[in-house]
């Protein structure tokens, strides 16, 4: 683990513990300010000089309590830096799997407050190919994918997830692990598949925009003739893929067939709309202060997913596509299924262009044999 990343990590710690000290001192007074304001009525003002004495001394506790927890970040910081000097000071500690799903969901929850810490935990919008970053670049491109390929296949995961949740209980789907869409059309057909990875956390605008940038690069420097580009984003990915494109006539959009959105809320997701019905309640009470505080804490990219995705139309040349799921099965009331696939629901009016599997959750959409057999369909019509 470098230097720079357990300075990051201690100091995701230390804020993650000054948060939920601000939480209880958050909840400490709304409870108190209850109390007190019904003793006040009773005794007729006569408690107010108590009161205030315990208002002074609460707050100066708390305050004290947070530059203590500050305190000890800030030497954790500085301890953790210098221990992981020396010989491993240029190797990082996040590379494998595990380290890089959780990764993955504290950038979804909080990344858009890494970024602005420059962060190393911060991840950057990036292709990845077998582990690793691939720069955008001629020499890049060639290295990881060879010279000669005219198509290329474009996957953007979801939120709280990186390149590997594509490769979601492959072993259950498939029956070896790490099989995924990905590797499928690699082995059956000439699509060369690309994989992004992209801070989750950070607003969506802002992710659409490093997207677009990314892609304008690949275009650019593909080494050879680029026949095609599909674009295939899972949830989240999917409305960031819709954003970018809405660019316009680009060089790189001009490349881009088709775009196909895998579970994606293009409605909103009802789950942030009761997040904030839900801040709003707990802040209101007392006693719930700290779960208002805690839901609070989420990231702007999950605020984003609030309401109905809005952006200009595509442009002509670009087919929309979309896959959403249903937990109910075919035989259940047609009126059950917009419930949908637990996180999205499905429009009462889909596109033509939408095909609507049934019996799979949300995660289920990311490797599911029934799934891939629909995309191959689109990206290979004949």
């Amino acid at each position: 683990m470098t230097p720079d990343e357990a300075r990051d990590i201690a100091r995701l710690g230390g804020r993650a513990a000054t948060g939920i000290a601000g939480l209880v001192e958050h909840t400490h007074h709304g409870i108190t300010e209850r109390v007190y304001r019904t003793v006040g009525r009773l005794t007729g003002g006569a408690s107010r000089p108590i009161h205030v004495t315990h208002d002074l001394v609460a707050r100066h506790t708390f305050f004290w309590v947070q530059r203590g927890l500050e305190a000890g970040a800030w030497a954790a910081q500085v301890i953790a830096a210098r221990a992981m000097g020396g010989e491993r000071s240029s190797r990082s500690g996040l590379d494998g799997v595990r380290a890089q799903l959780a990764l993955g969901i504290v950038n979804g929850v909080t990344g858009d407050r890494l970024a602005a810490d420059a962060s190393t935990l911060a991840i950057p919008m990036s292709l990845r190919h077998e582990g690793r970053n691939v720069a955008p670049t001629a020499e890049g491109l060639r290295a990881a994918y060879g010279m000669g390929h005219e198509r290329i296949v474009v996957f953007v995961h979801g939120l709280v997830e990186t390149e590997h949740a594509w490769r979601f209980r492959s072993r259950q789907r498939w029956g070896e692990a790490g099989v995924s869409y990905a590797s499928q059309l690699a082995a059956d057909t000439d699509w060369v598949p690309l994989m992004v990875r992209y801070n989750s956390g950070a607003p969506i605008p802002a992710n659409a925009d490093a997207f677009a940038d990314l892609l304008g690069e690949v275009v650019r420097c593909w080494p050879g003739p680029l026949r095609e580009v599909v674009i295939v984003g899972h949830s989240m990915g999917g409305l960031v893929a819709l954003r970018a494109l809405a660019h316009g006539d680009t060089a790189w959009t001009r490349a881009v067939r088709a775009v196909i959105t895998v579970g994606s809320p293009r409605e909103g997701a009802p789950l942030e709309r009761f997040a904030v019905v839900a801040e709003e309640v707990a802040e209101s009470s007392g006693h719930g202060r700290w779960f208002g505080g805690l839901v609070g804490m989420r990231s702007d990219g999950i605020r984003n997913l609030r309401h109905p995705i809005d952006h200009p139309p595509l442009p002509d040349w670009v087919q929309e596509y979309a896959v959403l799921a249903t937990l109910t099965p075919d035989s259940w009331h047609p009126a059950v299924p917009r419930v949908g696939d637990g996180l999205v629901p499905v429009p009462a009016d889909p596109s033509e262009h939408t095909v609507v599997v049934t019996g799979l959750h949300h995660l289920d959409l990311l490797n599911h044999p029934s799934v891939y057999a629909q995309l191959r369909a689109w990206l290979d019509p004949e």
